[in-house]
């Protein structure tokens, strides 16, 4: 996975050097300006860093003390002021909000690089140091006082930026850490979770190039994730896709939480795969669902088994006239692990399935993206 890291410098050097030090060793691709080979086109190093953002997956994002300088670019037209409603404490305790705009000239480059991220709809995962956040609620709760002068922050803007974070429609959790104990153990969780839910293919021909779409896969459980990745591998498709498990019947109510949060919106399509016994469950979101085209529900009929064996051994599938469950699956190949399940599947014919399972041929054809493909093709 490419990942941005998004910080202000001086006073983070030695915290920007651990997050790359930890995520490179994790494997993962860390773009960040102190790299000599930080792709340079000869603009002002503030539009630099947000083009850059534009060709990675992912955005960590660091904030403590600084609020840092602000943008002074050539004038990117998607940094515009920001208004957001904050929410704080009356002299008398009592609770309050008041909606805020700040100018896009007050803007700090860390804020215009999230910006830039979010309206790409990257996912961003943001670290901040505790000490800053209690001191936001304690300047929230005396909000009212003017003369309120910070202890441990330089610009009171970051407790801003912080809100304006945590009001997105995604990518809003803020993880708080006290010291690079925290942060380590923090980063190696939230690494592994990165290399189970999103994926992102890339060759040399595409190391550069910007995903043509941002795809949610909403799947039942750990097989049907494992196996979805491996069609994403194997078929290379070139999409940034997430992955989310749902965990059976939950998995409708977790749809319509998604929608309710307009969290479909951070993504040009929504593709849920169940198993057939869900289809009643499904039904009743067909009101919800009218008019939402970015979203669409396949079912592996009767169970994820199913498709699985019919291109592991397309013989067996024919032989039990496609009548897989889960029990029929257990009986034939034993009950397996993770690790074997991955082996197992470098053996799959995804061709011979797709010509059993019309089904199957439908959640490649969605995945692929070929339907975004044909408008392209009519619109030019």
């Amino acid at each position: 996975m490419r990942i941005f890291l998004s910080s202000t410098a001086y006073d983070l050097y030695d915290i920007r050097a651990f997050v790359i030090h930890e995520l490179e060793n994790d494997g993962h691709e860390v773009v960040y300006h102190e790299n000599a080979a930080f792709p340079v086109h000869f603009g002002h190093s503030h539009d630099e860093c947000m083009e850059a953002i534009k060709k990675c997956d992912v955005v960590v994002c660091i904030l403590d003390r600084r609020y840092g300088g602000s943008y002074r670019g050539a004038g990117a037209p998607h940094i515009v002021d920001q208004k957001l409603k904050i929410k704080y404490y009356g002299k008398n305790g009592e609770p309050n909000s008041e909606e805020i705009t700040i100018p896009a000239r007050d803007l700090s480059i860390t804020w215009c690089e999230l910006i830039t991220a979010f309206t790409n709809k990257m996912p961003v995962m943001t670290f901040a140091r505790k000490r800053m956040l209690d001191e936001k609620e304690t300047r929230r709760r005396n909000q009212e006082y003017k003369e309120f002068q910070t202890a441990y922050v330089e610009n009171s803007l970051i407790f801003d930026l912080v809100d304006w974070i945590t009001k997105q429609s995604r990518s809003n959790w803020i993880a708080g850490f006290d010291s690079i104990v925290d942060l380590r153990s923090m980063l190696s969780r939230w690494s592994a979770a990165l290399k189970s839910e999103f994926v992102v293919n890339r060759t040399e021909e595409n190391s550069t190039q910007i995903p043509s779409s941002h795809i949610a896969i909403v799947v039942e459980g750990e097989n049907d994730r494992k196996f979805v990745k491996f069609l994403i591998e194997k078929l290379k498709l070139q999409s940034f896709f997430s992955i989310t498990v749902g965990g059976g019947s939950s998995i409708v109510s977790n749809l319509r939480m998604m929608l309710d949060s307009q969290y479909g919106a951070a993504y040009d399509k929504v593709v849920v795969l169940a198993d057939a016994d869900l289809k009643d469950n499904f039904s009743k979101l067909n009101d919800r669902l009218d008019g939402e085209n970015s979203v669409h529900i396949v079912f592996a009929d009767p169970e994820i088994e199913t498709w699985l064996v019919a291109g592991l051994d397309p013989d067996f599938f024919n032989s039990r006239a496609g009548n897989i469950t889960r029990k029929v699956f257990l009986e034939h190949f034993g009950k397996m692990t993770g690790i074997e399940l991955d082996r197992q599947l470098l053996h799959y014919d995804i061709e011979a399935a797709k010509n059993l399972l019309p089904e199957l041929a439908r959640f490649i054809e969605l995945i692929s993206d070929t339907e975004s493909d044909r408008n392209r093709d009519i619109a030019e």
